[in-house]
């Protein structure tokens, strides 16, 4: 069993409209071969009206939404690094104006074929 140890800081970009584009942390190289994460979250003041997605590459682990009552949905993607990966753009449309975050990590000694642990929470 290889240790899983996060490299670099993370870091969390915000955006006040339907996509964010994410940006990587300091010392975060995307080396290959490790597993990229990102966990994405989407809010609006009124119902959002379709899930998350995002550039080719990045496959979604989890999506909890809540479209009716509260508006918002978080996500959790994954890829395996080829080595200096470009930081993704996700997007969700709404009714009204949307908020996004998204937190890129970057997992080394991981690999393609563990699976990454995920929940949401969407309170």
């Amino acid at each position: 069993m290889a240790t899983i140890t996060s490299v670099g800081t993370p870091a969390n970009t915000h955006a006040t409209a339907g996509s964010v584009t994410s940006t990587w942390g300091a010392g975060q190289l995307r080396t290959a071969g490790d597993v990229l994460v990102a966990v994405v979250s989407a809010a609006a003041s009124t119902s959002i009206t379709v899930d998350i997605a995002t550039t080719s590459g990045w496959t979604q682990q989890i999506l909890e939404p809540d479209f009716t009552t509260i508006h918002v949905a978080v996500a959790c993607f994954t890829k395996t690094a080829a080595g200096a990966d470009a930081a993704p753009v996700f997007t969700v449309t709404g009714t009204t104006t949307v908020a996004m975050d998204c937190m890129l990590f970057e997992l080394q000694g991981a690999n393609a074929t563990t699976l990454v642990d995920t929940s949401g929470v969407y309170h």
